[in-house]
């Protein structure tokens, strides 16, 4: 029956399969929890009509919203209108660490090791040996949200990569010590999303400071994290912080530093860092780069091709018309 309703209907097969997905099963985990703000048919005509999810229908603040202001934001199926600006293979690039780091080189001063079951224990232990610090951390290829994301000490945890196959190895990357401080386990970053217009003109779009969970090694949100809006002029975290949940925070919950008024160090440079990224890959127009900013300078970690909607507007300010203004320009 699957079969032939996808045959005969695929666009309607694709859309329920994307409501059992990005709406049921996410009501069902914020009913678990108590955080469901409206009905299931309510997330679900949300969905339909402005591609929000219910978690993105909670942070965004839908049920105070109007259609005129429901319309501002970028929403999952939005980024998902908005991904069509960036071609195929410049995705692949940004889905896959491994490409990833071999084609942005020149940006990346760590060390690192793409293992799969052909790398030899001599690579290893050639690896392991010239770093000046025995940790480093421990990266699945092409997974999303921060998903596998360890750290190891050992030779011994080094070479179990090999069988699990296809498995970035990367030296540890530490923060400037002020961002450090705010949660000095994980390495915190800056979510810098960038449009890149139609006379190859980048624009900065959103920025947002990501902070890890107390004791946590990642600082994705999904890991318990906590973001919090950065003003693009200014450099300035200017709102308080939110988690998914929409616990808002204005003092970090590990260091209790106030955030609202927080600068951000070598700002200037993570703007100027973040344009020659966006130019360096110009078939992909639409990017969320998340940056880390060092006692040495900038550094990239990653390139998000559908840079998460909550992230972007974590400020609650809706920027879905002026990415399309940059993108149409």
């Amino acid at each position: 029956m699957k079969r032939i309703a996808r045959k005969l209907f695929p666009k309607l097969y694709l859309f329920l399969a994307l409501v059992k997905y990005e709406v049921y099963d996410e009501y069902m985990d914020l009913k678990k929890n108590n955080l469901c703000m409206v009905s299931l048919y309510k997330y679900i005509i949300n969905y339909f009509f402005y591609g929000a999810t219910p978690i993105e229908f909670n942070f965004l603040n839908f049920r105070n919203l109007n259609r005129l202001g429901k319309n501002n934001f970028v929403t999952m199926r939005r980024n998902r209108k908005i991904e069509k600006y960036n071609d195929p293979k410049a995705k692949e690039i940004l889905c896959a660490k491994e490409k990833f780091n071999n084609y942005f080189s020149e940006f990346i001063k760590r060390k690192w090791i793409y293992i799969t079951p052909e790398t030899t224990y001599a690579e290893i232990e050639n690896f392991y040996n010239s770093l000046t610090e025995k940790r480093f951390i421990i990266k699945p290829n092409s997974k999303y949200y921060g998903l596998g994301i360890s750290i190891g000490t050992t030779m011994e945890e080094f070479k179990e990569q090999i069988k699990v196959g296809e498995i970035i190895v990367e030296e540890i990357v530490k923060n400037h010590e002020c961002i450090a401080q705010l949660n000095p386990t994980s390495l915190n970053t800056i979510r810098v999303v960038t449009a890149l217009d139609n006379n190859n003109i980048p624009h900065i779009v959103a920025m947002t400071l990501r902070t890890g969970g107390k004791g946590e090694v990642i600082d994705n949100a999904r890991g318990g994290g906590s973001f919090y809006h950065i003003d693009k002029e200014t450099g300035i975290v200017d709102s308080q912080g939110y988690d998914t949940s929409c616990n808002s925070y204005t003092l970090h919950p590990t260091s209790n530093i106030v955030m609202p008024g927080y600068k951000i160090p070598r700002f200037e440079e993570v703007i100027q860092y973040s344009k020659k990224l966006a130019l360096k890959l110009p078939k992909a127009r639409f990017v969320g780069w998340d940056i880390a900013v060092t006692d040495d300078g900038i550094e990239v970690i990653e390139g998000n091709h559908a840079p998460g909607a909550n992230i972007m507007q974590s400020d609650k300010v809706g920027v879905y018309k002026i990415v399309k203004g940059y993108l149409d320009k």
